[in-house]
């Protein structure tokens, strides 16, 4: 019986990549991106929607650009889109910058085209764009001085979800300082974190801990003066490896010393402690605790003062008894600072975070039940093989499931771990 020939390339893994066989514009990378048939067609964002539909038109890369020229030639016809792609791509690399320069510009063109195409229709996008362009949102501007600090052009020393920070110099003394800008219009995290730094000040201040210098809770932009600190990050000497043995039981000294301070002598809950909320000088190989935007000031039991509902604990650092929700009256906060401390001190000596990586919130919940449920049930764990023996019964005792359960930090953290029983380990 006669079989009919199966096509070469039936399969859609094995697809031909050329489709221009009269050398038309019509390629398989404008083909995928321009679908009107089928639910697999429907775009996956508001500007996809519009793009299908005709409203606005395309805003291709400018190796998107240089591949479709590149798809369109005869010789690419009947070549494989791997094979094809490798092939583009390294006539990209070897393209002098003259005619990269007139894809790039041919992609801001089509950019402008499509931004100003979404604006007339009344869609908003995230991106730069002229004040004048209705419909789209600019990026905010900050001022260049602040008091008599002014800015050093493009020093931005960090950025996160409440604000940024920016290198500043003192007009009179030159002296560097770092500005804190708050995203909040009506100053109350400013206002927050001022109070804070007070409080610390109150009660005599700690090397651990910035000076306040001068602040400004007015709108339309509240800031912060604190001394600039020339060095990084924790978690940037960390996942560089550039912490020797020493710096190490250095810093994790230091930052005990300062929950110490912080829990018993200010009556305050950092609660949000991790390694980039440190401050590292590795010249005198200092440790700073910085940003009190989710601190909380409690009573002498570690309970709240007053009511709180935010848990603003990074997730990688979130004990288990706040995964359930908010905060409640009787939870301990200084527990919640215990935990944080633990899994910072594993952060150091490992590498790495102790409960997963963190590519998502529900891998670091899973991981942080597994460790709940090795400590319960007094298994040993491979995490804390890395760790110095005298301080490996404070990371295991500091990462209880339980807060009751958690030592409190008070003096030098060998005395703590000596005085706590010991953790199982691999033998």
């Amino acid at each position: 019986m006669a079989t009919t020939a199966r096509p070469r390339y039936e399969s859609r893994r094995r697809r031909v990549v050329l489709r221009a066989k009269t050398h038309s514009d019509e390629t398989v990378y404008g083909k995928r991106k321009g679908r009107t048939e089928g639910s697999r067609n429907k775009g996956s964002s508001v500007r996809g929607e519009a793009i299908v539909s005709g409203l606005v038109p395309k805003a291709r890369t400018s190796f998107c650009l240089f591949t479709q020229d590149e798809l369109a030639k005869p010789e690419y016809v009947g070549v494989k889109w791997p094979v094809g792609i490798k092939r583009i791509a390294k006539l990209w690399k070897k393209l002098d910058d003259t005619t990269k320069d007139a894809y790039k510009q041919k992609a801001r063109d089509e950019w402008r085209r499509q931004r100003d195409a979404m604006a007339q229709h009344g869609f908003k996008a995230k991106c730069v764009a002229p004040p004048d362009v209705v419909g789209v949102t600019t990026p905010r501007t900050y001022p260049t001085c602040f008091g008599s600090y002014r800015v050093f052009q493009g020093q931005r020393l960090g950025h996160g979800s409440y604000g940024r920070v920016v290198l500043c110099s003192e007009g009179e003394t030159g002296r560097r300082v770092a500005v804190k800008l708050f995203e909040d219009d009506h100053g109350e995290d400013a206002h927050h974190e001022m109070s804070m730094y007070q409080r610390i000040q109150t009660f005599g201040g700690h090397l651990c801990f910035l000076q306040l210098l001068a602040v400004n809770a007015n709108p339309p932009t509240p800031w912060i003066a604190l001394p600039f600190v020339p060095g990084t990050t924790l978690l940037a000497a960390v996942r560089q490896g550039h912490l020797s043995a020493e710096a190490k039981l250095c810093c994790v000294e230091q930052i005990a010393q300062a929950l110490s301070w912080l829990h018993h002598m200010c009556c305050i809950a950092h609660m949000d402690l991790k390694p980039g909320n440190v401050l590292w000088d590795p010249s005198r190989m200092y440790a700073f605790l910085i940003d009190f935007g989710m601190s909380i000031v409690t009573k002498t039991d570690g309970t709240p003062l007053d009511k709180f509902e935010h848990a603003g604990v990074t997730a990688l650092y979130r004990p288990p008894e706040l995964w359930a929700g908010a905060i409640k009256t009787s939870t301990c906060c200084y527990a919640v600072d215990v935990w944080s401390f633990g899994c910072v001190m594993a952060e150091i000596f490992n590498g790495k975070p102790l409960m997963g990586l963190g590519q998502t919130t529900a891998h670091i919940r899973a991981a942080v039940i597994h460790w709940s449920t090795s400590w319960t049930r007094n298994q040993p764990t491979r995490h804390l093989a890395l760790i110095p023996a005298h301080l490996r019964c404070l990371v295991w005792w500091c990462c209880a499931p339980e807060p009751g359960r958690r030592p409190q930090i008070r003096g030098e953290v060998r005395t703590v771990a000596i005085s706590l029983p010991p953790c199982p380990m691999r033998r």
